[in-house]
């Protein structure tokens, strides 16, 4: 039997370098582009969630200066819907900010709107940035 001649196909180890060279360089280019569009939606959707919080709050003392009797007692619970993962808490009741940083944390100074009297405050913070400050406060007033 005579040994089979040795065969050059495939690829030589310079080509595949080459290859990895260039797919690597690819990456480098856009990995920065991908995380910097990541980062704007995740700030887009922590201040849509802001003002909703503060469109659902207005709306429940509006509804309390008709009849405290329909408003929410848990704004928190209804603006979270059972969610998983909520960026919305009462101010007893703050998630920790590497739970829910990624879509931002809403935070609701009184929860319980109808047990409010005329004049009280409700505070929504809004925060996004990841500093632990808010980036973005509202206060409304019970008329």
């Amino acid at each position: 039997m005579r040994a089979q001649p040795f065969s050059n196909k495939g690829f030589s180890l310079i080509e595949l370098m080459i290859v990895v060279a260039i797919i690597t360089a690819l990456v480098a280019i856009a990995l920065p582009s991908y995380l910097n569009y990541v980062s704007a939606m995740k700030k887009t959707s922590a201040k849509s969630n802001c003002s909703e919080a503060q469109r659902f709050v207005s709306s429940e003392l509006a509804k309390r200066a008709a009849s405290p009797a329909g408003v929410t007692t848990d704004a928190v619970a209804d603006l979270n819907e059972g969610g998983r993962r909520s960026p919305y808490a009462g101010s007893d009741n703050i998630p920790a900010f590497g739970d829910t940083l990624d879509r931002g944390v809403v935070r609701l100074s009184k929860t319980n709107l109808q047990a409010l009297s005329v004049g009280d405050n409700v505070t929504i913070e809004c925060e996004w940035s990841g500093d632990d400050v808010a980036d973005s406060i509202y206060s409304l007033t019970v008329e």
